[in-house]
This record gives structure tokens, C-alpha cells and sequence, in this order.
């Protein structure tokens, strides 16, 4: 960061809470209102101590090379604004005469992920004069609207969960802390969120389909554009959520058991068309062949460390059979770890009481309401079905992938606002009410009885 940081870094903040402030009456309610300043302040907090600890205790990273780089459209505008606005259309590696000399200087020219995200950066340097913290504060914005509006579209289900909601998308803290930052995370996440928005607006015919739509087109081609897997992963879990959805509105037994299977064949192959169509655009996800050498390499290059960031899962067998079989182990480092005896810095101490608390609440669930009666909402709730696959399917391949404790707590941060959702929504269902109140109403069935009377005789 530099000096001009701290005088365009407060004045970009307060332009971004002017404009929150006009939108509130938009966007809230008179059950959201109470959170929707505080959620945009924990946002505008964590981008600014994402920031600090960056600059002053990891003393680097990925965020400032970003940051380099969109600088880079940011001097190319002073000096030839022609050749900065080439620069906007030009894919990985991809040159011309005029350009070469501005692309060469950034690291992420190569890379398809990050030279999208350089020139978001880019975009944002033209805003903000070229202000790492000023652009930081534009991201932390862009997150919060897209996560208002994943809160908004789950408040449609359940309107009365709006304290808990907030809780599982606004307060956890590596939402806070990773979720807000100039990284790629910070994007996906509130493409996320607005592209949850769309879908959820279009399948239960609210008003505004065209916008609806539109939302979903742009914010899936950004979410494609960082990190496609995190679109690979949510797609079966909306398909999933649709078909619970469109089934339970069959009321008649004879036609919801004839519709059964030829509805399932119809997203099994809908699923399966709209990912290899994806993934055809990718080269990283364009066969099982190119992501299991891709994978089995990786591990190999992470199984020569020592660092006690990274973990391991074991032998693995780079087939789809064989990285299935890790599954359980996957999620359960994806969910519940680091442990508090893996901690080695103050940043994975906070990941590990996060984790904990995950934990303990999944424990005290199984507890509770049972194994069987949490499989039963899987599958009788579409909601839970969405957040709870969304957490399986992806904490599978996060966890399987990132082999350190540090990139696995950006990587899973889609996730744990899905899972604590779910958890809410399990918990309103009643399932983990039901052995309390048994034991409330045989203590009252206790009192009720009439105390034995004894002879003096």
C-alpha cells in the first residue's frame, strides 16, 4: 500500500456506504433492515484488515500481484488509452506490437483464472486512481450486494429465518476475512450469491424475469471466467433443488410415480449436457483424463513438503474411483479442520475455531435428531437438499485439491455460508425439537402425577 492509500482508501469507503445507504430502501425490509449496515461494516472491516495483515505480516501475496497487475491497465490509460482498452479483450497470452509491453509485466498474463481477474482489477483501478485499498473496498461492495442478495432469495423460503440467515452469510469469519479482499474468492462469492438470486427468482415465478435471467447469464460467465469448478459443483445442486421442487408439486400419488423417472432422466442428461458444454471452454475440466493427471500431480508436488500448512489424505488412486473413495475424508478436512494442535500462525487459529464450532453443531445434530432423520430432510427438503449437496460435492473436491491448510480456507468459503443455512433450516424443521420435547413432556406428565400419600399409621 502506498501513502495516497489512506486518504482515497476512507474516501472510497464512505462513497460505498453513500451508495448502500440509497440503496437501502430497495433492499431491505422491515426484517432485514437491522443487518444490512452492519453486514456492508463487517465486509468494509475485513477487506481493511485483509489488507493490513498482507501488508505487514505476510508482507505480500497474490493480492498485490493482482493489484499489480490491473495497475498496469491503470498507466496504459495515462499514457495511450487506446492500447488499455485492447488490453480488456486480449485472452492469455494473447499480444499485440502495442500491448506486449504492458502485458509482459504482470505474472498472471498466462493464466486464463487470474488474467480475468487482472483485468477486473484493471477496471477498478480506473475508479479508484489506482488505490489498492480504494479497489479492496469496491470488491468488499461487490460481495455484500451479492450476498444481500443470496439472503434475500433464501428469505423468499423462509422469512422468518432472517436473524439466522444473516448469521450463516454475514457473520462467519473467514467470510469476513477471505470473502472480502482483493482475490478471486471475493468475486466468486458475490457472483454467487447474485446468481443464486437469478435462479431462485426465475424458478418461483418472481417479477423481473428478464433481469433474472440476464443476472444469471453474466455472473455464471464470471464465475466461469475464475473458477469454474465452483459452477461445476453448484449446477447438480440446483438441478438437484429443482427436481425436489418441481416433484412436490404433484399432488396426485399415480402421476408424481409415473413422472419419477422420466423427470429424472430429464436432469441427469440436462446436467450432464450443461457441464461438458462447460467444460469444453475450459482446458483445466475438459476431460476426467486432463483433471486427474492434473490432480495426481499435485499431490505429487505437495507430498515433498514439510510445511506444516499442508495436509495429506493418504494413498489415492488417481481414477474417478478411487478419488471418490476419499470423499468422506475430503469433506471432513473441508468442514472441520484445521484442529486446534494444527495451528502454526494466529490467521489458521481463527479457521480452527471456526471449524470446531462446525463441528460440535454437526455432532450435536446426529445427536439429536439421528442419522436417519437428517437423511430424511436431504431428501424431503429441496432447500437443505441444495445447501447440503452444494457443501458435499464441493468440500469433496476443495478439500481432495488444496493439500494446505491456508488455500483451503479461501477455497471453502462458497461453502460454509450453504452449510450453516442448512443447518438452520434442519433445525427450524423441528428434527432436533423432537427429543426435547419428549423429555419436557414426560417431565410435565411426572409433575402432573399426584404425589403417593402415606399413612401415619
Amino acid at each position: 500500500m502506498e501513502l495516497k492509500d489512506f486518504f482515497l482508501g476512507p474516501l472510497y469507503a464512505g462513497i460505498v456506504i453513500l451508495i448502500a445507504l440509497l440503496l437501502k430502501r430497495r433492499l431491505t425490509n422491515a426484517s432485514t433492515k437491522p443487518y444490512y449496515l452492519p453486514a456492508l461494516y463487517m465486509k468494509l472491516f475485513g477487506a481493511l484488515v485483509f489488507a493490513l495483515i498482507y501488508q505487514f505480516y505476510y508482507g505480500g501475496g497474490d493480492t498485490f500481484d493482482y493489484y499489480n497487475g490491473g495497475s498496469i491497465f491503470w498507466h496504459a490509460l495515462l499514457e495511450k488509452p487506446k492500447v488499455a482498452w485492447e488490453m480488456f479483450w486480449l485472452d492469455p497470452r494473447e499480444y499485440t506490437a502495442e500491448t506486449i509491453n504492458y502485458t509482459i509485466r504482470t505474472r498472471f498474463f498466462k493464466s486464463g483464472e487470474e488474467w480475468y481477474l487482472t483485468k477486473i482489477a484493471g477496471f477498478a483501478s480506473f475508479l479508484t486512481f489506482n488505490s489498492y485499498l480504494a479497489i479492496s473496498f469496491l470488491f468488499a461492495f461487490f460481495v455484500f450486494l451479492g450476498t444481500w442478495k443470496l439472503y434475500q432469495a433464501m428469505l423468499w423460503f423462509y422469512p422468518h429465518l432472517n436473524r439466522a440467515f444473516a448469521i450463516a452469510i454475514f457473520w462467519a469469519p473467514s467470510l469476513i476475512f477471505w470473502g472480502s479482499g482483493l482475490l478471486k474468492d471475493t468475486i466468486t462469492l458475490g457472483s454467487l450469491g447474485f446468481l443464486a438470486h437469478g435462479v431462485f427468482g426465475l424458478f418461483t415465478n418472481r417479477k423481473g424475469k428478464p433481469f433474472f435471467i440476464i443476472s444469471i447469464y453474466v455472473f455464471a460467465n464470471i464465475i466461469l471466467g475464475l473458477k469454474p469448478y465452483i459452477l461445476y459443483t453448484f449446477l447438480p445442486a440446483l438441478l438437484l433443488w429443482g427436481y425436489e421442487k418441481f416433484i412436490s408439486k404433484i399432488k396426485n400419488f399415480a402421476i408424481k410415480l409415473l413422472a419419477l423417472p422420466v423427470i429424472s432422466v430429464f436432469i441427469v442428461v440436462l446436467g450432464y449436457l450443461l457441464i461438458s458444454n462447460i467444460a469444453e471452454e475450459t482446458q483445466k475440466y475438459n476431460s476426467i483424463d486432463t483433471i486427474t493427471q492434473r490432480i495426481g500431480g499435485f499431490h505429487t508436488d505437495h507430498g515433498r513438503r514439510t510445511d506444516a500448512s499442508t495436509y495429506h489424505l493418504g494413498e489415492i488412486e488417481y481414477t474417478p474411483l478411487g478419488m471418490l473413495k476419499k470423499l468422506p475424508e475430503s469433506v471432513n478436512v473441508t468442514l472441520f479442520r484445521p484442529y486446534l494442535w494444527e495451528v502454526n500462525n494466529i490467521v489458521m487459529l481463527v479457521s480452527a475455531f471456526e471449524s470446531l464450532l462446525f463441528l460440535l453443531i454437526t455432532i450435536y445434530m446426529l445427536i439429536k435428531a439421528g442419522p436417519f432423520k437428517l437423511l430424511k430432510s436431504l431428501f424431503s427438503n429441496p432447500e437443505v437438499t441444495l445447501c447440503l449437496s452444494f457443501t458435499i460435492i464441493l468440500g469433496f473436491v476443495v478439500g481432495f485439491t488444496s493439500m494446505n491448510f491456508g488455500a483451503l480456507a479461501r477455497f471453502k468459503i462458497p461453502i460454509l455460508p450453504f452449510f450453516a443455512m442448512g443447518i438452520f433450516i434442519i433445525q427450524d424443521s423441528g428434527l432436533l425439537k423432537s427429543t426435547s420435547k419428549k423429555k419436557k413432556n414426560k417431565k410435565k406428565r411426572w409433575q402432573q402425577m399426584e404425589p403417593p400419600v402415606y399413612s401415619n399409621q
